[in-house]
C-alpha cells in the first residue's frame, strides 16, 4: 500500500512534464556546451542526447549498435577524462562518459563541467 501512494506522488509531483522539461533543458545547455568545445578544438567526436542522458563519444558519428560504440571506445582517454573531472569535483558515470541531469542541476553546475571539461581537452591536446 505505501508503495503503490509512493508511486502515485512521485508521477504526480516529481516525474511532470514541467520537471521533465526542465531537466531537458538542462541537458541540452550541457549538450551544447561540449560540442561547442568539440568543435572548437576540432576533435572527432560528437554528443549525443536523449532526454535528460547525454554522452559524447570518441567518434564522429553516434554509433547506431554496440559494434559501432565498441569501436568508438578509448579506455585509456576516458579513464583520463574522468579522472581528470573527478580530481576537479565532476563526475560522469563511471561508464562510457555519460551526463545525466535532475531536477537540482543548476545553471552553476552546467558551466563548472563545461569549464572543467575544456580545460581537461587543453590539457590533453598539450
Amino acid at each position: 500500500m505505501i508503495t503503490m501512494s509512493l508511486l502515485a506522488t512521485n508521477l504526480t509531483e516529481v516525474a511532470t512534464p514541467a520537471a521533465f522539461d526542465q531537466i531537458i533543458g538542462q541537458q541540452s545547455k550541457l549538450s551544447n556546451g561540449l560540442r561547442e568545445i568539440i568543435e572548437k578544438y576540432a576533435l572527432p567526436w560528437n554528443v549525443t542526447q536523449l532526454g535528460a542522458r547525454s554522452e559524447f563519444q570518441f567518434c564522429t558519428e553516434s554509433p547506431r549498435n554496440g559494434t559501432e560504440a565498441e569501436a568508438a571506445m578509448d579506455a585509456e582517454l576516458e579513464q583520463a577524462i574522468h579522472l581528470y573531472l573527478l580530481n576537479r569535483g565532476v563526475m560522469i558515470t563511471p561508464f562510457h562518459n555519460m551526463t545525466l541531469v535532475c531536477p537540482d542541476t543548476s545553471d552553476a553546475d552546467i558551466e563548472k563541467f563545461i569549464d572543467t571539461f575544456e580545460l581537461c581537452i587543453r590539457e590533453l591536446l598539450g
